[in-house]
This record gives C-alpha cells, sequence and structure tokens, in this order.
C-alpha cells in the first residue's frame, strides 16, 4: 500500500485485493485498503475486513451489481465507516455522522469516475436505505462497549 501522509487529496492508496467467501454474499479485503479525502482525512480499512459490496437488491445488480463496477473502492470503505457507525476515530480524533460517511461516499465514487446519474442513483439509495444497516451497527457496537466496560 502507498503511505496515505504521501498521497494527495482525493486518492485511494490502491485497487482493492478482494476475495469471494465461500458460499456467502460477502468478501474479505485481503491488503489494507486506504482513502485519502479531499478534505485531507485519512481513512483505512484493514485487511480481513468483510464487505458485501454495494448493497444492491438482487433485482439491481444487472445495472449496479455488488462488485465490478466504478464504486467497487468506495463501498468498501463506505462499509467499513458503517460498520463503525460514529465510533471511526481518525487521525484527527472526530467521529463520522452517518451524513458524513454517505458524502464520502458521494466523494469516493466521484473520485474513481463513476457516471453522473449513476453515483447519484447509489447516493440517494443510501440515504434512504441506509439507516436500518447504520441503526444495526451502532447498537452491536454499544452492546460491545457495555460488556468491554464490565
Amino acid at each position: 500500500m502507498n503511505h496515505l501522509e504521501d498521497l494527495p487529496p482525493g486518492c485511494f492508496s490502491a485497487q482493492p485485493l478482494i476475495r469471494k467467501i465461500a458460499h456467502q454474499r460477502r468478501w474479505r479485503l485481503e491488503e489494507p485498503l486506504g482513502y485519502r479525502s479531499r478534505a485531507g482525512r485519512v481513512f483505512v480499512v484493514p485487511a480481513g475486513f468483510e464487505t458485501d459490496g454495494a448493497s444492491v437488491p438482487r433485482a439491481a445488480w444487472w445495472l449496479y451489481p455488488p462488485f465490478g463496477g466504478d464504486y467497487d473502492r468506495a463501498a468498501v470503505v463506505h462499509d467499513y465507516l458503517y460498520s463503525r457507525a460514529e465510533a471511526f476515530v481518525g487521525a484527527d480524533h472526530g467521529h463520522l455522522s452517518r451524513g458524513e460517511v454517505d458524502r464520502l461516499f458521494l466523494e469516493m465514487m466521484t473520485v474513481d469516475g463513476f457516471r453522473l446519474t449513476g453515483r447519484h442513483v447509489v447516493y440517494c439509495a443510501v440515504t434512504l436505505g441506509g439507516w436500518l444497516p447504520w441503526r444495526r451497527y451502532r447498537r452491536a457496537l454499544t452492546r460491545q462497549s457495555k460488556t468491554e466496560d464490565c
């Protein structure tokens, strides 16, 4: 992976190396994937992170498959940040809201050259339907935090 400190804003560290997990609709990241936002924040998805790629209903896979689009890297980082649901603390020790993560997803799709209409369709779908996984992740993190405090 490239040194993230050397990346200009709005750049990914590499193409993600992912492997499909047998008998599941999930993939595992084999190497870390980093992104430096246009605002200069650095996000690193660790190797071993599991993702479902773009969370697209099966009926729409012909148009927006889970992997294989110009949004693959954006989907992996977005899934990772959702899985941390406001618990992500970057180098600046700031938390990210769901809205910030979704806007970052739009930025990353733009950086990767995903066509304008497609990225706005995907972005709108995420902003409309993302509340459910975000809430599920927040609850899981809250339960995890409570058990660690004991």
